[in-house]
């Protein structure tokens, strides 16, 4: 896949350590920082984003979304799935409970909130604070078409991979670990 990079100008990427698992199928972050991904995907009514998320260090925004214009701005929001945090950004109906709970699954009908052409997968891990502790892990990333009334199997089959193009089965989104 194209370069991971920082997102949202100098003020959001301050103290910020990312890393990746061995094989590339995890994302960890760490201080106060936003990162994107190009991904040139539209989003249609059938789009779904599935992923694994968990947190040991609570910031003030935890979240994966979408992005046409690599700026930050206001409408940003509503293309947005904040999954913890103290602070109101986005679309929070996926929030997800961290008490000790481990790698949690999260399955986001992102075509039911919003559709057309996004250019960037965006990670948000945000603590504008002097010396940020939060802690964003993302891994198992998957970005696909799940038109209503199919099944598993037919949806995995038809799934469209961020790589682009069709595949035979799901791909789970790989990070490349060049520009961290």
């Amino acid at each position: 896949l194209s370069r991971l990079r920082t997102y949202g100008g100098p003020g959001q990427n301050r103290n910020i350590r990312v890393s990746l698992s061995e094989d590339a199928t995890a994302l960890r972050m760490q201080g106060n920082g936003w990162r994107r991904l190009p991904v040139n995907y539209t989003i249609t009514p059938d789009t779904m984003l599935s992923l694994e998320f968990r947190s040991s260090a609570e910031g003030e925004i935890h979240a994966i979304g979408f992005d046409q214009n690599n700026q930050i701005s206001g409408s940003d929001r509503q293309n947005s799935f904040q999954l913890f945090g103290v602070q109101d950004w986005g679309i929070d109906d996926f929030a997800v409970e961290m008490a000790s709970k481990g790698w949690q699954k999260v399955e986001i009908p992102v075509g039911d909130y919003f559709t057309g052409s996004m250019r960037y997968l965006t990670f948000a891990n945000d603590h504008d604070v002097a010396n940020p502790t939060a802690v964003s892990e993302f891994r198992n990333i998957q970005l696909f078409e799940a038109p209503m009334g199919m099944d598993s199997a037919t949806n995995k089959a038809n799934a469209q991979s961020l790589e682009g193009g069709m595949t035979k089965a799901l791909e789970t989104l790989t990070l490349a670990p060049s520009n961290l």
